[in-house]
């Protein structure tokens, strides 16, 4: 997603299959980026890591 500020920040939405789409829970990458592929790379980490938390 572009920011108000030109840079760009990566976002997460998660939720259960099926599930309704305002039930998602969302999660915004740490910090911002000045690349839009940054902020994607991030978005695929941050993913990763909250589905790693999900599973455990």
């Amino acid at each position: 997603m572009k920011t108000g500020a030109g840079t760009y920040r990566g976002i997460v939405h998660l939720r259960e299959v099926g599930a309704e789409p305002e039930a998602d829970d969302p999660h915004e990458t740490e910090m911002d980026f000045v690349h839009e592929d940054q902020a994607r790379d991030a978005a695929r980490v941050l993913a990763n890591k909250l589905l790693k938390e999900q599973d455990s």
